[in-house]
């Protein structure tokens, strides 16, 4: 099955919405392993849902990762220790080929407590191709995914 497939009644999939997507992609973060799950390199699926910048800032990235880890947290929270990942809430704004979708999650870390911590995430899709696509994720008040490569990795 496709990385985040949204299946059809025939099982097939079909082009989604970016509210669609963002539930899609928090969903499989759900127990906060995205980002392992993720190759180095973009393969087929991850170039399908994110878009050609996206997995050109990736890629560069990761060929840092031989030094020390280029992530060390959760990709959607941008935390440590995330151990569940759940989204409570999700509004999508659409303006052309351009959408942000603002999420409320809760997430629950490895300290042990039962208190679930609350924070806003912001993803930020192209139409790429006819389909939309994650451009660059961006949580709380921390930097945006790309921001933090660009930063770190000069791309």
């Amino acid at each position: 099955m496709a990385f985040f497939a949204v299946p059809t009644a025939a099982g097939s999939q079909m082009s989604s919405g970016p509210e669609a997507l963002v539930r899609a992609l928090i969903e499989r973060d759900r127990d906060a392993k995205l980002a392992t799950l993720l190759p180095e390199r973009p393969d087929d699926d991850m170039r399908r849902h994110f878009t050609e910048a996206f997995n050109a800032s990736w890629a560069n990235a990761m060929s840092h990762s031989k030094d020390e880890p280029v992530l060390d947290g959760d990709i959607i929270t941008g935390r440590q220790t995330v151990t569940r990942v759940i989204m409570k809430s999700a509004h999508a704004a659409e303006t052309g080929d351009v959408a942000m979708v603002n999420t409320n999650v809760v997430y629950f870390d490895e300290a042990g407590s039962r208190k679930p911590h609350r924070t806003v995430v912001r993803f930020f899709l192209k139409r790429e191709a006819g389909l939309w696509k994650v451009d660059d994720i961006s949580s709380g008040d921390e930097p945006s995914i790309r921001t933090y490569f660009k930063t770190s990795y000069g791309r």
